[in-house]
């Protein structure tokens, strides 16, 4: 069975998690972290690591839409390299822009007749599924 991947949308109060099925051909919205600190995290992550077989993390990056670096790029950068210093060795740790990941995220859930601002925990886990799908569609 191959290892699955994960998709993660960082925010500074929740987490958005989507992980592929285990042939890894569908990404799927999976659950959503509250986000306490960075060492709570990366703790919550090797859980998931270890009952998902996950092998690769994709975090999505913050890019303006010119495609350059902010402020908030760097600082997610610092926590992703926290992350990989702090989780199993043998996982692949790769980037994807998330640039309008939560704004589809919103659309989505009108259509489907939600709020989401009374859905936040799903906007989140939609996000983190469509950085997945951007990342396994780049790979394919």
């Amino acid at each position: 069975m191959e290892k699955r991947i994960l998709g993660v949308d960082l925010g500074t109060k929740r987490i958005g998690l989507a992980v592929t099925d285990p042939l890894n051909i569908i990404a799927r919205a999976f659950k959503t972290l509250e986000f306490k600190n960075k060492q709570q995290l990366a703790k919550d992550l090797k859980i998931i690591i270890d009952e998902m077989n996950i092998g690769t993390i994709v975090f999505g990056l913050p890019v303006t839409l010119s495609g350059t670096e902010s402020k908030k790029t760097l600082e997610t950068k610092s926590l992703i390299q926290f992350l990989k210093a702090n989780l199993p060795p043998d996982i692949v740790v790769d980037f994807e822009d998330e640039a309008l990941t939560t704004v589809e995220a919103h659309e989505i859930l009108r259509s489907m007749g939600k709020k989401p601002s009374k859905n936040r925990d799903l906007v989140d886990q939609i996000a983190a599924q469509r950085i997945l799908q951007s990342y396994k569609n780049k790979k394919n």
